[in-house]
């Protein structure tokens, strides 16, 4: 499937009514594990945390953008999921 295509296919399915698991927003959810949305006590235990507040963990995925191909596309996913890198706040 075309990359570009891809997201308007998932766009049109979102707006016929059906999930990513492509079952219908009227049917109800599939039982989860008790343990899939554990309580968490505080935000640094979140793994989002720990990768963009530990600094070598965000230098190391900042630089694989530059890889071409799927590693740059993984490493961006993973810092779109991270909470704010504390040092760039501050440059901000």
């Amino acid at each position: 499937m075309d990359p570009d295509n891809e997201g308007n296919v998932r766009d049109n399915l979102f707006n016929l009514g059906y999930r990513e698991d492509l079952t219908k927003f009227d049917e109800p959810l599939a039982p989860q594990p008790d343990n899939l949305f554990q309580e968490r006590k505080e935000i640094e235990e979140m793994p989002r945390f720990k990768l963009s507040s530990v600094q070598e963990n965000f230098n190391t995925l900042f630089s694989l953008l530059g890889v071409v191909g799927q590693v740059s596309l993984e490493a961006w996913k993973l810092l779109r999921t991270a909470t704010t890198n504390p040092v760039l706040l501050e440059k901000f």
